[in-house]
């Protein structure tokens, strides 16, 4: 019997290229694998092998950069935050890369605000970065709730902590910071209201071609 192995080797002459709309004009070109805009289009985030690196996306200034393997960046609605996960090789360089560290920076101070340990999970900004929402990834409900931690980003001290029963799939803020909507894997979608801790749970049921949506509170109380 042969076993074959197999490595990933990165392109070192990877690059984000940058045209001019108007005349079709080669302006930049960053070392990079791929890219995205903040959302105000005023910067720009090239992500590579080695680093990842933040851009000024007028004059392509760099900003900031974060050295690893792979390193990922996710910039915040309000573009003062970013979540930063950075991995490193395995010994020999085969199989997959391990986590390194992960992270919440102040982008203005460099401050790690939040530090997050143990496994991946979901995570989600709040428009204004005032809070931070981030649930370990879980397998099954077998494995007990699974637990929400709300993060004031100012402090990065836990602001409120949510359980929710079912293996969830996405987080993301409502309304500024007000509500905490949870995608589940099931397809239902929960609302957590942050000022009182009330949650409801919609259900989406085809009618021809129409979609009727129910709700239904902690005590059963049921709204359609």
């Amino acid at each position: 019997v042969q076993r074959v192995g197999f490595g990933w080797h990165p392109d070192p002459d990877a690059s984000v290229r940058i045209f001019d709309l108007a005349s079709g004009a080669l302006t930049k070109k960053l070392a990079g694998e791929s890219f995205r805009f903040s959302d105000d289009g005023t910067r720009l985030l090239v992500l590579g092998s080695d680093e990842a690196a933040l851009y000024d996306a007028a004059s392509y200034k760099k900003l900031r950069s974060w050295p690893g393997v792979d390193s990922e960046v996710s910039l915040d609605h309000s573009g003062r935050f970013v979540l930063v996960k950075t991995h490193e090789r395995p010994p020999g360089g085969m199989g997959p890369h391990e986590t390194k560290e992960r992270f919440v920076e102040e982008l203005q101070s460099r401050r790690r605000v939040i530090k997050l340990n143990g496994p991946d999970g979901h995570f989600a900004f709040d428009e204004k970065g005032s809070r931070f929402a981030f649930a370990a990834e879980k397998e099954s409900s077998v494995e007990g709730a699974h637990e929400i931690t709300i993060y004031d980003l100012a402090s990065g001290k836990v602001s409120s902590t949510l359980r929710q029963g079912e293996p969830l799939n996405r987080l993301a803020f409502l309304g500024g910071d007000k509500i905490l909507a949870v995608w589940t894997n099931t397809g239902s979608l929960v609302l957590h209201r942050q000022s009182d801790g009330r949650r409801v749970t919609l259900f989406a049921v085809a009618e021809a071609e129409a979609c009727r949506l129910f709700a239904v509170d902690e005590e059963a109380h049921f709204q359609g």
